[in-house]
């Protein structure tokens, strides 16, 4: 499992966003490797994204570390407030209205 720092990740920072199905955005970054957490800066925090078992694509945006079916991580400066510790995961990509969206 490859882990890469905050500053390595960020040399080369791919924009993106995350909306919710209640249509608030959260403006990040993306990479396609793991995010060592403890590097991050203050303030800032990282989600990994799961890739689903049917297409390849994305699947979920999780709290903590996606150990199987890695798709990426998604980094922001501050946190996205429907995302926790109570609540580990939500889906991305999907017809489902109580699902996410994702744009790059």
């Amino acid at each position: 499992m490859a882990i890469i720092s905050f500053d390595e990740a960020h040399k080369f920072p791919e924009e993106m966003t995350i909306i919710t199905n209640t249509g608030k955005e959260y403006h990040g970054f993306f990479s396609d490797l793991r995010l060592d957490r403890s590097t991050l800066p203050a303030g800032w925090s990282a989600y990994d994204i799961r890739e689903d078992d049917e297409n390849g694509e994305m699947g979920t945006l999780e709290y903590g570390y996606v150990f199987v079916n890695h798709f990426g991580t998604f980094y922001m400066n501050g946190s996205i407030e429907e995302l926790n510790k109570d609540n580990t995961w939500v889906n991305l990509g999907s017809e489902d209205e109580s699902c996410w969206d994702y744009t790059f």
